[in-house]
C-alpha cells in the first residue's frame, strides 16, 4: 500500500472533469409520449394558430354583439334562434342583425357572430331567446391565436421537455420531436475489498455500494449508466474495461 503522493482540491479536480466534457450534438427523433425529460434538439415553430378559430367560451348564443345593447331583465331584448352548435361542428349559415345561434363550450362561433351571451343571462322562448343582459364585441370568446399563433416560437431548442411543453407539441398535432441522445456514464467499482451484488460475501470484502448509486443518480439526471463491475486496482485493467464501451456518447 502506498501514500497518495498528492491531493487535489475539489475545485481541480472538478476543472479537470469539465474540460474533458464535450456537448452531445447527436439527436434522435422520440414519440412525444417519451419526451418527458429529454432535451429538445431544435427550436419548434407554430405552425397552427391555438385555437385555430374563434369558439365559445361558455354554453350559450352566439350574438350580434350590437343586438345586445340595453337589454335588461325588465327590458329583454328579443333574437331569433336559427340554428345550434355543438364542440366539433360546422355551419356556413351566418348569424344576422336580429338573430342568434345556441352554441356549447368549445364550438366554433358563426360567421357574424361576435360575441356569446351566456345561457343563465337568457330565458328561452319558443323560437327565441330574450336577453337578459348586455354583452360587449367578443365576450365570452376565445380567439382564434389566444393561446398561441402560428409562426411564434413555442420552444427553444435546449429546453427540458416537461408535461407542459409536451402540451405544446400536442397542440400542433406532432407525434415526435427531435431530442438529444442522452450521455452514457461508465461506471466501475474498484478495489481488492470489493464485491459484486449478489455473489457469497467473504471475509474482508465489502459489496459495490457505489456504481449502483451512482447509477441511480445517472438515471435521474437524464443519462445511461454502464456498469462495468468490479476492477482490480490496477490501471491497466480499467483501462481496458473502459475502452470496450468508449463511444461519442460515454462519458
Amino acid at each position: 500500500m502506498k501514500p497518495f503522493g498528492s491531493f487535489l482540491t475539489f475545485s481541480e479536480a472538478r476543472s479537470i472533469v469539465e474540460a474533458a466534457i464535450k456537448p452531445l450534438s447527436r439527436s434522435e427523433p422520440v414519440g412525444i409520449d417519451e419526451s418527458s425529460g429529454r432535451v429538445l434538439a431544435e427550436t419548434m415553430v407554430a405552425c397552427l394558430s391555438v385555437p385555430s378559430f374563434d369558439r365559445a367560451a361558455m354554453d350559450g348564443y352566439a350574438v350580434r354583439a350590437a343586438d345586445t345593447a340595453g337589454s335588461s331583465r325588465q327590458n329583454p331584448g328579443i333574437l331569433r334562434v336559427t340554428g345550434a352548435l355543438h364542440a366539433g361542428e360546422t355551419l356556413k349559415m351566418a348569424v344576422e342583425a336580429g338573430e342568434c345561434f345556441q352554441i356549447a363550450t368549445g364550438a366554433m362561433v358563426p360567421f357574424g357572430a361576435d360575441a356569446v351571451v351566456p345561457v343563465e343571462n337568457t330565458e328561452a322562448d319558443s323560437g327565441s331567446v330574450k336577453v337578459l343582459k348586455p354583452v360587449s364585441k367578443g365576450a365570452n370568446l376565445s380567439q382564434k391565436g389566444e393561446d398561441i399563433k402560428e409562426g411564434d416560437t413555442i420552444l427553444d431548442a435546449g429546453l427540458v421537455l416537461d408535461a407542459g411543453k409536451i402540451g405544446v407539441l400536442a397542440s400542433q398535432g406532432l407525434t415526435k420531436v427531435k431530442v438529444y441522445a442522452k450521455p452514457k456514464a461508465a461506471i466501475i467499482s474498484s478495489g481488492e475489498e470489493v464485491a459484486n451484488l449478489g455473489s457469497k460475501l467473504s471475509p474482508g470484502k465489502i459489496y459495490d455500494i457505489n456504481s449502483h448509486t451512482i447509477a441511480a443518480v445517472v438515471k435521474d439526471n437524464g443519462g445511461i449508466p454502464l456498469l462495468l463491475g468490479v476492477v482490480h486496482d490496477k490501471p491497466k485493467e480499467i483501462e481496458r474495461n473502459i475502452a470496450g464501451v468508449l463511444d461519442n456518447d460515454v462519458i
